[in-house]
């Protein structure tokens, strides 16, 4: 990897967690480093997806949505149709803006698709000029202290976000203390059993707790096999929520596994 797909995946990393601490469903980063293609320069760009959901909810329709960052114009969200339209909306805030203020970005695109940041795009540096102040900037979501440990990993880094972030929401639901009635969800048995599939997948994938060992998706799965239907006296035992609340003793007292879920790093913007 050279510098600028290093230090432009943390950057991108740290905005893919941030949205994610914002309820903003990310699907995966990426980065394309610069190179000569034909003798051409490509300009280095990162990438962040989004579910097709969340896509649909932001353009009314099917499409095609991403977050790109360019490194000679910063911030994008670029819709494409399945017809091959394409839409571009730039955030116009520098090459480096604080991570907030993408969220904040997307956040008024959820709004207003059309009205979110400008049609036309800003070039703040000529590529493929001096990179090094570009690598200054990102320098700082690059360095160890910032990004845990992971050295050049960034994709490894915005995967253990990811499940940091999932795994915090499921404990805040699950240990909230709310009323929690029993509820009647009609499903079909091949559903469940798909989704006592995939719980298991999953269940790797999440810490375990010190007292029984299991994850909270591994708990939820021995949850959904104890229940008999009909009957209301199955749902006595809460492997789940029993986990969630050792999870969160041990979160909260710094001996869980636990990792960024957001960004309290404010880089000054490039202009």
């Amino acid at each position: 990897m050279n510098a600028i797909e290093v230090r432009g995946g943390h950057y991108l990393a740290t905005v893919a967690g941030t949205l994610l601490a914002q309820r903003l469903p990310v699907n995966d980063i990426d980065v394309l480093p610069p190179e000569r293609v034909n003798g051409d320069y490509r300009k280095a760009v990162g990438l962040i997806s989004f579910t097709r959901d969340f896509a649909h909810e932001v353009a009314g329709h099917e499409c095609n949505l991403t977050l790109d960052w360019w490194e000679d114009s910063g911030w994008c969200l670029t819709r494409v149709d399945l017809d091959d339209t394409a839409e571009e909306r730039w955030l116009g805030a520098g090459l480096v803006p604080a991570p907030d203020r993408v969220a904040a970005f997307v956040a008024g695109a959820q709004l207003d698709l059309a009205t979110a940041g400008s049609g036309e795009r800003p070039y703040y540096r000529q590529a493929p000029g001096d990179l090094g102040p570009l690598l200054e900037r990102l320098g700082g979501y690059a360095d160890a202290q910032h990004n845990q440990g992971f050295g050049a990993d960034w994709s490894g880094r915005f995967v253990q976000m990811r499940t940091s972030v999932y795994e915090v929401r499921a404990i805040g639901v699950l240990t909230g203390g709310q009323d929690d009635p029993v509820i009647d969800v009609p499903m079909h048995a091949s559903e469940l059993a798909a989704v006592l599939d995939l719980l298991e997948y999953l269940q790797p994938h999440f810490p375990a707790d010190s007292v029984s060992g299991l994850s909270i998706a591994g708990a939820l799965r021995q949850d959904l096999l104890g229940r008999t239907p009909g009957e209301q006296a199955s749902t006595v035992a809460r492997r789940a929520r029993d986990v969630a609340h050792t999870r969160r003793r041990q979160l909260d007292t710094g001996f869980g596994d636990s990792s960024e879920s957001g960004d309290d790093h404010a880089d000054e913007d490039a202009r």
